[in-house]
């Protein structure tokens, strides 16, 4: 099982940010505007209001 680090782009402020894929904190929130953009499920996270960048 390989965990790597992700980018992800709030959808409020467009401000981008790394996070672990498999986050153990609950809920993720965005530094710059402070809206949640992931929660933790166990495994992966979910992303809320914010989408993946490659």
């Amino acid at each position: 099982m390989e965990n790597k680090f992700i980018k992800i782009e709030c959808g409020s402020c467009k401000k981008t940010m790394t996070v672990f894929e498999r986050a153990s904190t609950k809920e993720i929130n965005c530094n710059s505007c402070n809206e949640r953009i992931a929660i933790s499920t166990g495994g992966k996270i979910k992303l809320i209001n914010s989408k993946l960048i490659n």
